[in-house]
């Protein structure tokens, strides 16, 4: 493997991942695909650490594993405390190759061609998410880490190549919130915590020779310095502020030196290698700082070659357009959070690269003031090179549209007489105005102040793009609701019908419109009864009584379950023969609701169903009481009127 690695032979690789292709998810007929993650806990350690609590409508999390040709139809809602996505939640990483074996060397360090490791990131080809016909949700809520994402919440090196999302009503978040990913990342090729030699000798070579100068501190005296490179013997040493620097073959390398920490370590070297970083523990020890002790403590990071990669997709939202909502932000307030990221298609791209993508009826994007956009929210990008720009890595043939009432006239967008975009199309009642991002529109506030305008600018009218720091707006800013908690219980476990003991599984469902009208109790009771015949007779006795209550909630407010545990198939005769038991519930009255029971077929799950019978549907706005009242005044003013009616009779009588 390590031979086909060096020879840029990746594709074997694939042999070595989790792997799914062909898979299709599909919601229910009724109210289709409902995810949620309920707890939440972190894993990993120091700088790599990462929560679960994720949850999609394929996956929870995806760790170093390829998906391909595969589908989520039918979405409803996804729920995470942590990372939530259409597709998947956390697209993450796993280290697989030791770098010794690999014998990847500071050659192909230079050269970049060791870049042939970025693959152990996850992958997802050709797949697609659905939502049902009112478009789906996804959000992100009460976690440590909350991030949303209409295909992926957590991009960690992800790599997506013409993935689609379909039907998306709403993305939301306490904290970031894209379109289509709501966080990318990058990662230095190798993390190593104990000495390589084919990585470290060199770059040791180097780091002790500026030592030796840094220590001194003779920094306004420096010159070439030696360094046994092969070829490579000297190397001009330039001094700015406490840090020294020399240019290896165009590739910058820099040490500063933190001395005294005062918390009872060695010193620390801190070396930047072009996009890189290292810190290495180091001593005063002429000609050699880096002692044989320090090296398994060691943390090397070599070029970020390793990057989330987004190309040819897409994401479409339902015919009222999708939201994106990040730090807790909503219709009626912006966000408050202070990574409150939100954009159309990305929430916060931190140095991904990001290519060919689009954006269809996107409506509102609204966030933390300062840190969201049309397309992406915040960007994150820091290299040493010139040509590793914010424009080159989004750049390439990203485009949202822009969304205006049909117009004749005004068919084109402007701003200071410089032309944004013209009318590309029609659908339904609007013009449709294409922006490739940072094309013409470099940032976020340059549609501040735009116009719409006819072609000869003899009639302009306020774009409203720009709503404010924290605030877009593509379509017309209509609200969407949130989509109703599904009312599909958990499925229960099979029991076997030969165990002794056996497990009573009790669903309960609210049919109340999700508590709309606020009367739904806290907790109900269930008592558990069983009952076997004894020759003629049956013979019946109480098992308990059962509390179920909001804690026993599942992947919806609207489900309760709990789980009665070890419970006796049978009892034993006189005979010494087997009674089976038939098991049974009951549920104490609930007030204003209706309560239905349904058995299993094996007669092990109970569902209870409470249904509310409100005196006239809840529309929304003031709830029935305006219903009841508007309809009392009618009845009396028909009475009225049938007075009257009589008495005028009367007197013509």
């Amino acid at each position: 493997m390590m031979i086909l690695i060096k020879l840029g032979n990746i594709d074997v690789l694939d042999a070595f991942r989790t792997y799914v292709y062909q898979a299709k998810v599909t919601g229910s007929n009724d109210n289709g695909l409902s995810v949620c993650a309920n707890d939440e806990s972190q894993e990993g350690t120091l700088d790599s650490k990462v929560q679960t609590g994720n949850a999609g409508g394929f996956g929870g999390s995806l760790l170093d594993g390829s998906v391909k040709n595969s589908s989520v139809t039918g979405l409803n809602k996804v729920k995470a405390k942590n990372y939530g996505g259409g597709s998947v939640g956390h697209m993450g990483k796993s280290g697989v190759v030791d770098l010794d074996e690999a014998g990847v060397g500071t050659g192909k360090l230079l050269n970049a061609t060791a870049g042939v490791l970025d693959i152990f990131g996850s992958h997802s080809d050709n797949c697609s998410v659905i939502g049902i016909p009112v478009g789906f949700t996804i959000s992100s809520e009460s976690g440590k880490e909350p991030i949303s994402g209409g295909f992926v919440g957590y991009a960690d090196l992800g790599r997506m190549s013409n993935c689609n999302v379909e039907n998306i009503k709403k993305v939301a978040s306490d904290q970031i919130a894209g379109g289509f990913v709501g966080k990318t990342s990058f990662e230095y090729l190798a993390d190593i915590d104990l000495g390589s030699s084919y990585l470290l000798d060199p770059i040791l070579s180097i780091v002790n020779k500026l030592l030796d100068i840094l220590y001194v501190g003779d920094l306004e005296n420096v010159g070439l310095i030696d360094i046994n490179l092969g070829s490579l013997l000297k190397l001009q040493v330039l001094a700015k502020g406490n840090a020294l620097s020399v240019t290896l073959l165009g590739l910058t390398i820099s040490v500063a030196l933190d001395k005294d920490r005062g918390d009872g370590t060695s010193d620390l070297a801190k070396i930047t290698i072009g996009d890189s970083y290292i810190e290495i523990p180091c001593s005063n020890i002429d000609g050699n700082h880096i002692a044989d002790s320090e090296k398994e403590n060691i943390k090397v990071g070599l070029i970020k070659s390793n990057r989330t990669k987004v190309d040819g997709c897409s994401i479409t939202g339902i015919h009222d357009g999708y939201d994106v909502f990040g730090g807790k932000a909503n219709d009626s307030h912006d966000g408050s959070e202070e990574n409150g990221q939100a954009g159309g298609f990305i929430g916060y791209n931190n140095e991904g690269l990001i290519e060919n993508n689009e954006m269809y009826l996107a409506d509102t994007i609204r966030g933390t003031s300062n840190q969201i956009g049309p397309f992406s929210g915040t960007t994150s990008l820091n290299s040493s090179y010139d040509f590793n720009t914010k424009k080159n890595i989004e750049g390439k043939d990203n485009t949202y549209r822009i969304y205006r009432t049909r117009s004749d006239s005004l068919i084109d967008i402007i701003k200071n007489s410089s032309l944004y975009s013209k009318k590309d199309s029609d659908f339904d009642n609007w013009n449709v105005f294409k922006i490739r991002h940072y094309d013409k529109v470099q940032k976020y506030d340059d549609l501040k102040d735009a116009k719409l305008a006819n072609e000869t600018e003899s009639e302009t009218v306020d774009l409203n793009a720009y709503v404010s720091p924290a605030k877009a707006v593509l379509m017309d800013d209509t609200e969407v609701s949130d989509n109703e908690d599904g009312t599909t219980p958990v499925p229960s476990d099979t029991q076997d019908p030969c165990n002794e003991k056996v497990n009573i599984t009790i669903n309960k469902l609210w049919k109340d419109l999700s508590d709309k009208q606020k009367e739904r109790p806290d907790t109900i009771t269930v008592t558990l009864t069983r009952t076997y015949m004894k020759g003629s007779d049956e013979i019946s006795e109480k098992v308990g009584d059962y509390t179920l209550s909001t804690n026993d909630v599942t992947d919806s407010k609207n489900t309760w379950q709990t789980i009665i545990k070890g419970l006796d198939a049978y009892t034993t005769l006189d005979d010494g023969s087997k009674a089976y038991y038939t098991y049974s519930v009951t549920e104490s009255e609930v007030e204003n609701y209706i309560t239905s029971i349904e058995e299993s077929d094996d007669g092990y799950t109970f569902t209870i169903t409470n249904k509310d019978m409100p005196l006239l549907p809840d529309l929304g706005g003031k709830g029935t009481m305006l219903f009841v009242l508007v309809g009392i005044v009618g009845v009396l003013a028909v009475l009225l009127s049938y007075k009257k009616s009589k008495k005028a009779n009367n007197i013509k009588e």
